[in-house]
């Protein structure tokens, strides 16, 4: 997602802002279609995208836009860390 590994110890989380950020701005300028499409699919909450999307003094949309993905992440990591799911318990097909 966002041509980078969100689970890398190496970077540190403002690192991993500084980088969404430079991919977001790419993102809106050449693929804003695919931009979205990963906002939606990475459940981003659409009231949250379309407050990003307005103007702010206080920071760019690119960099609104990267807090709510790297939000978003840790939401899921905490998720699936409180969430165990055994091999045997998924069905053949449906494993990650």
């Amino acid at each position: 997602m966002f041509d980078l590994d969100f689970s890398n110890p190496a970077l540190s989380e403002a690192e991993l802002l500084a980088h969404l950020t430079a991919r977001i701005e790419e993102m809106l300028t050449h693929e804003p279609d695919l931009l979205m499409s990963l906002l939606y699919r990475n459940d981003v909450e659409e009231k949250a995208i379309l407050a990003a999307l307005q103007p702010s003094p206080n920071e760019t949309v690119s960099m609104a836009l990267a807090r709510l993905v790297l939000e978003r992440y840790k939401q899921r990591s905490a998720s699936k860390k409180r969430v165990s799911i055994e091999q045997r318990d998924i069905p053949e097909g449906w494993e990650w």
